[in-house]
């Protein structure tokens, strides 16, 4: 046991939708702690995080779409080629399309949402244990809006409820080999996926009033909770979904109270 706690020296991580927001928190903390990392994003590739350029050595980026099968093998290929067989999983990657009421809806969004985010956390799940090693670990990516119902956030929130699903039937699926799954699920996060749609506005105000902690999560609250569920102090967690929402999912807000009685 390594005297360094939460330790990833020599550890080798694959992340999807590694470029950008909570994938490039999760991709710079790993750096940091030591591990090698290869992201798989539609960003393109040369996508090195910033603060990171010490270990760039460490760093591999891949253009492609998980979605994809091909990609997927394409990439843990090569990941395997040069550093050997893969210790993390990362399926971050997906989209928000927030289309209105199931009877508003438009039907093409609802399957573009699912291919990216249960089809391609689905792509991961087939895909990469052959490129793992025993006694590994897969973080899936899925949101507080799998457990909080709202008007207007369906396919998103049936989609993450979805990955939850996998989650459970992958970890009793590859627990044979030692392999943990489990899924974290944020809240409202400053990224750019929440920044730069529609209802940015309404989702950070929305979110004062109902997280008991009055405010959007930062990457910086998401990214120990991925290192520590990566690391060897995690060994006996699996097949959990760990809502990392401020208090949200706990119950009513002070606010919420304050508001309605008002």
């Amino acid at each position: 046991m390594s005297d360094l706690f939460f330790d990833l020296k020599g550890k080798v991580a694959f992340i999807t939708g590694g470029a950008k927001g909570i994938g490039r928190a999760v991709t710079t903390r790993f750096l940091k702690a030591g591990a090698r990392v290869a992201i798989m994003d539609l960003q393109g590739e040369d996508s090195i995080p910033p603060g990171t350029e010490d270990f760039s050595e460490n760093h591999i980026s891949f253009k492609g779409d998980v979605t994809s099968i091909q990609d997927w093998e394409r990439a843990l290929q090569i990941v395997q080629d040069n550093w050997g067989l893969v210790d993390i999983i990362v399926n971050n990657a997906g989209i928000s399309n927030l289309t209105g009421t199931v009877e508003e809806g438009d039907p093409e969004q609802w399957r573009k949402t699912f291919e990216v985010n249960v089809f391609g956390v689905m792509n991961g799940l087939k895909t990469s244990p052959a490129f793992m090693k025993d006694g590994g670990t897969i973080i899936n990516t899925s949101s507080q809006s799998a457990k909080t119902k709202m008007m207007g956030l369906e396919p998103y929130s049936a989609s993450k409820e979805a990955v939850v699903s996998l989650t459970r039937s992958a970890a009793i699926e590859l627990s044979g080999r030692g392999i943990r799954v489990n899924a974290i699920c944020p809240t409202n996060t400053r990224t750019p996926m929440m920044m730069e749609s529609a209802d940015a506005d309404y989702s950070e105000q929305m979110t004062r009033v109902f997280c008991p902690m009055g405010r959007v999560a930062e990457t910086g609250d998401l990214e120990g909770v991925y290192h520590f569920l990566a690391s060897a102090e995690a060994g006996f967690i699996n097949g959990q979904a760990i809502y990392v929402d401020g208090g949200w999912t706990a119950g009513i807000s002070l606010q919420a109270m304050e508001k309605s009685i008002s």
